[in-house]
């Protein structure tokens, strides 16, 4: 089955961003749902590569925004927006996303947030300003906002996985004329090396 990677701010929307999670999986099960919660990243684990790996294996990726998505600074740093540091993990997170065709990126609008400006983005996260935002309020909305959401979701995961079987098809079909025209290839080299061979002319 297809999966669904979570991006989102602690300090911004850590406790609707849980509750969206929870409803995920109820939905599509715990295990094709990632959120970067205790449950989900095993002691020992190299944090960047759970992260990477869960996000490539995802065909949905919802970027949680809130008020303070945008402008969050960092620790040590307040002159530096988290989203202008290259390593910042939110950052790296819908970069990557955004540049993988086989996922689906959905920007969450909480808390009544709106979407940020793509001048207001990196250039590498300008083309999230671009894409149609979902709103999912907290009560009374929640439960049918959340309903919405996951109707989009399935829709989402049938785009995909058509679009990757489309992909491998046509793949397929290239990887079979490229073998077929080896082995012609090679059977006519190999006819040429005999004619040599046997010294027989070829008219």
């Amino acid at each position: 089955m297809s999966s669904i990677f979570v991006s989102y701010r602690r300090a911004d929307s850590r406790d609707l961003t849980e509750r969206i999670h929870d409803r995920l999986v109820q939905a599509f099960k715990n295990e094709n749902v990632f959120l970067d919660v205790d449950n989900h990243i095993p002691a020992g684990s190299n944090f960047p590569d759970v992260l990477m790996t869960s996000l490539n294996r995802s065909s949905v990726v919802l970027v949680i925004i809130g008020n303070k998505w945008l402008d969050i600074r960092e620790n040590d740093d307040d002159t530096l927006r988290r989203l202008d540091n290259p390593a910042d993990f939110v950052r790296i997170e819908v970069e990557t996303a955004l540049n993988e065709p086989f996922i689906t990126v959905i920007p969450i609008l909480v808390d009544g947030a709106h979407m940020p400006n793509g001048n207001d983005l990196p250039d590498v996260l300008k083309p999230l300003a671009n894409i149609q935002a979902k709103p999912v309020r907290r009560n009374p909305y929640f439960h049918d906002d959340i309903t919405e959401l996951i109707k989009i979701i399935k829709i989402e995961f049938t785009k995909v996985e058509s679009a990757k079987k489309q992909y491998e098809a046509e793949l397929a079909r290239e990887k079979e004329g490229y073998e077929q025209n080896t082995k012609e290839e090679a059977l006519e080299l190999t006819t040429q090396r005999l004619l040599d061979i046997l010294e027989i002319p070829v008219h």
